[in-house]
């Protein structure tokens, strides 16, 4: 029954959907990953204006702690001083006020005070010379300072004269081993505040000092109501932690803060910014992301659609020459297009080489055939060696199952490699696999092996390893096997040696007394088949067998050396 070949038209049928519509889809397989991903772009590029601008808040309260150290150091430095005056300890506080004030000169605005233990003042240079002086509110820095031994820094409370928020630093004077006085450097908040109004800040940022109980020692907005008053509860609730922060402000503002910890007197310095206005810069971006993107796929779209009308003309022509080239006919076919040119010329070759190609098949035929032959003349020499070694039916069944399975795996291992070959430790680890592969060290280059010698090798690593089972190094808990390879000499004297060494055996290896069919394996038809020789020692401490063979049957030279120990996890 014969075949009717419709006319070239038949190739302008249209499918469900035309060369027009697949291609405006293609584009758009394009571009819905490259509309994703210039979000992921935009998001990323937010994120990180995100993360400067957090890493601007830290900044701030980092340089901000310094400045409050700063002011600290001096204070403690100015006590300290004061503490080891000599008029001290000899109660000449007429003496040692002068000395004070003189010190005052170089700290504008600075305050000393002296109590005894039991909180009387003694000395304040906030007051004239002579005049009234009360008694501390309260002694618990200065009791600390006295157990301790140590100048402790207070957080803000009440000042007994002013009656106004102050800090101070508080420095232990002992007289023969006991308390004698405290001097107070006094710390005012309004120092604190002129170093947050220095910052150069950006508008709307919020700049706060708490101390360890979480009261505002400074802050940048309404400091006067603020200053010795509870900080915001989210601050609180975070003031043991550093980093970045969000939670409600006094006023009520959602903020973004950076929170850092002095540890020289505990206190917090808090950096914030309401979080509408921190995050407007990157609201900003995403959205001019957007629109760019969202333009840019349309721009996309239109362009598409006019390539593909100046594709879809050139590809029905290519169809209708293509008819004509396949029913022998002489046509050319020229096309603006590089692509339709480079398939008519690939149709063109098509054409020319299809009877090279079933020439080629012819070829794969035969090769498959001289194979299989090769296959069955090794697999008839194995049953007629091993018949000729086997006692009985049983025997022979189990020896020639092992060694025609040993011969699948390497066939098995050179087909997942396309009959190229394979590497050799790939080779020994698929005969070694079922065996205590844990003992066993491969040491040499990594070479590629041409099909014959994996084979031959294949047959030879499982007979050792079969005899190392029953009588060497594997039928004992701590035997060894060692197998080494190397490739000496260059040129056509290039030659691949390999060895088999065992050690640790159940007993002293001594020679057997007959010839069975592994060890002719392993003398003749290996190193014949391989156009090389071979040598099986016995050994008192375990047999040891060695290949010397050309390198012609190594794929290529290899590129370095690696050690490895056979392992549970290696293929099979």
């Amino acid at each position: 029954m014969g075949v009717n070949i419709p006319p070239s038209g038949w190739l302008r049928t249209r499918p469900a959907l035309s060369i027009r519509a697949r291609l405006v889809l293609i584009v758009l397989a394009a571009a819905i990953p490259l509309a994703l991903l210039s979000a992921w772009t935009a998001l990323q590029l937010a994120e990180r204006e995100r993360d400067s601008r957090r890493e601007a808040l830290v900044f701030a309260a980092r340089t901000i702690l310094s400045g409050v150290e700063a002011e600290i150091e001096a204070s403690l430095a100015l006590g300290s001083a004061l503490a080891a005056a000599p008029a001290l300890v000899e109660n000449d506080f007429v003496s040692f006020r002068k000395q004070a004030e003189a010190a005052l000169e170089r700290m504008p605005g600075g305050r000393i005070v002296v109590s005894d233990p039991a909180g009387q003042q003694l000395v304040n240079t906030g007051l004239p010379p002579g005049s009234p002086l009360p008694r501390r509110l309260s002694l618990d820095v200065p009791m600390r300072a006295f157990q301790t031994r140590q100048p402790q820094i207070s957080d803000v409370f009440v000042g007994a004269l002013a009656r106004t928020p102050i800090a101070s630093v508080e420095v232990p004077v002992f007289r023969d081993g006991q308390p004698h006085v405290i001097v107070s450097s006094i710390l005012e908040p309004e120092n604190f505040l002129g170093l947050l109004n220095r910052q150069d800040t950006p508008e709307g940022w919020l700049l706060g000092i708490i101390d360890r109980v979480g009261n505002f020692v400074a802050r940048s907005h309404d400091h006067d109501q603020r200053v010795g008053t509870p900080a915001a509860a989210g601050w609180r609730a975070v003031m043991e932690k550093e980093g970045y922060f969000e939670f409600p402000s006094l006023e009520g503002d959602l903020i973004s803060q950076a929170n850092v910890i002095s540890r020289l007197s505990g206190w917090r310095v808090g950096v914030a910014a309401r979080k509408a206005v921190l995050d407007a810069p990157v609201t900003a971006t995403l959205f001019q992301a957007s629109i760019g993107g969202a333009a840019v796929t349309l721009l996309s779209l239109l362009l598409a659609l006019w390539i593909a009308s100046r594709i879809v003309r050139p590809v029905h022509e290519l169809g209708d020459k293509a008819v004509s080239l396949v029913d022998g006919k002489e046509v050319s076919f020229e096309s603006p297009l590089p692509e339709l040119a480079d398939v008519w010329k690939a149709l063109s070759q098509a054409v020319a080489e299809r009877e090279l190609r079933e020439q080629h098949i012819q070829f794969i035929m035969h090769e498959l055939s001289h194979r299989s032959k090769n296959l069955l003349a090794v697999i008839q020499s194995i049953a007629r060696q091993t018949a000729r070694q086997s006692p009985d039916f049983s025997a022979f069944e189990a020896r020639f199952n092992a060694r025609v399975t040993a011969l699948s795996d390497a066939h098995d291992l050179l087909l997942r490699h396309d009959w190229a070959g394979a590497p050799i430790k790939d080779v020994i680890f698929h005969q070694l696999a079922p065996f205590d592969g844990g003992r066993v060290v491969l040491d040499g280059p990594d070479v590629v092996l041409r099909p014959e010698a994996v084979q031959n090798i294949s047959l030879a690593m499982h007979e050792l390893a079969t005899n190392a089972a029953k009588h060497g190094a594997l039928a004992t808990l701590h035997g060894k096997i060692g197998v080494q390879w190397s490739i000496d000499g260059s040129g056509p004297e290039t030659r691949f040696r390999l060895t088999w060494i065992e050690s640790g055996g159940p007993i002293a290896v001594a020679p057997p007394e007959r010839t069975g069919f592994g060890r002719i394996v392993l003398e003749r038809i290996a190193p014949q088949a391989l156009s090389g020789t071979a040598r099986l020692d016995f050994l008192p401490a375990g047999a040891m067998w060695t290949l010397d063979i050309p390198a012609t049957w190594i794929v290529g030279r290899p590129e370095h050396r690696r050690e490895r120990r056979v392992a549970a996890s290696e293929p099979n």
